[in-house]
């Protein structure tokens, strides 16, 4: 068998095709759950099951099970739970400490790509959450830069059992230092916080682009995003922090992401909803493919 319980011969078409994913899917999906609170963990695990779709959680290692500020994150039991039913677990780092390995620090670089991306006012509240996340893990324990990487998927591999093969940029930032590290560190992909899509073709799979649901995003702007998907066979990584949060600038709402789902489901035999590390490995064939064949 091929690629996650896909047969080989499945995976070859695939492959061997210009414009289609696994099972001739024309886009991907992967539903990204950030840090991990225990309320978007329960809400999130429980709506993609009723659809029957997984996602990948992005777990703060240090944080589970634990309260931070007003925030309650879901414990290991939680997590473990919802990796059983088909979920990814990706490493969040240890921490969430932005990891400065430049000159500009992650988090200046994360505002710098918001400026090309969204108007003012969401610009303004970006400032503000980015304040109070420093703020809320200010009095956590520092850990090095490896720690942050290596004991984050120890932990989340011993706590649950489960493989831990993808990471999340803590604050959605990274540059070529940090990519190696990673790399190096066991992983075999890297989500990033930086706005756009993968494509099929050259995408990098150590600084994947997503689309970000927050207080200004609705099902039809959520909507637009699968279709652009469908249009130019893109990889599409929907990344969700928290659920119907109100003084929260990057809450969904519960409704709208309902709604969202009823219209992937719908279009589900162009689709193919999986996790990142499934999705990374299925593009790292491609790109090995298409060197060999080029090596002719």
């Amino acid at each position: 068998m091929g690629l996650n319980g896909v047969s080989s011969e499945d995976l070859k078409k695939a492959l061997n095709s210009q414009f289609s994913f696994l099972n001739g899917a024309k886009a991907a999906i992967t539903f990204s759950i950030d840090d991990c609170w225990e309320s978007t963990s329960l809400a999130l695990f429980e709506l993609l099951e009723n659809f029957n779709f997984c996602g990948t959680f992005n777990v703060i290692a240090e944080f589970a099970g634990k309260k931070i500020g007003f925030v309650k994150f879901a414990d290991w039991n939680l997590l473990k739970e919802i990796a059983l039913h088909g979920n990814e677990l990706a490493s969040h780092s240890l921490t969430h400490k932005p990891l400065n390995t430049s000159i500009v620090p992650p988090h200046l670089k994360k505002l710098s790509n918001a400026v090309r991306h969204e108007d003012p006012i969401r610009l303004f509240w970006r400032v503000i959450s980015l304040l109070k996340q420093k703020s809320a893990i200010s009095n956590v324990k520092h850990f090095s830069f490896e720690e942050e990487l290596c004991l984050s998927r120890e932990k989340i591999q011993e706590k649950t059992g489960v493989s831990c093969k993808a990471y999340v940029y803590p604050g959605g930032s990274y540059d070529e230092q940090y990519k190696a590290m990673v790399m190096k560190a066991g992983y075999t992909s890297a989500r990033s916080g930086y706005v756009g899509y993968n494509s099929l073709w050259n995408s990098d799979i150590f600084a994947l682009k997503v689309q970000i649901w927050d207080s200004k995003v609705d099902g039809k702007t959520a909507k637009r995003w699968v279709n652009e998907a469908l249009r130019s066979n893109y990889w599409l990584i929907e990344v969700i922090h928290a659920v119907d949060h109100p003084h929260y600038i990057y809450s969904a709402n519960l409704m709208d992401l309902r709604k969202h789902l009823e219209y992937i489901a719908h279009k589900r035999n162009d689709l193919w909803i999986s996790t990142q590390t499934r999705i990374a490995e299925f593009l790292n064939l491609r790109l090995r493919e298409l060197k060999d064949n080029r090596s002719f």
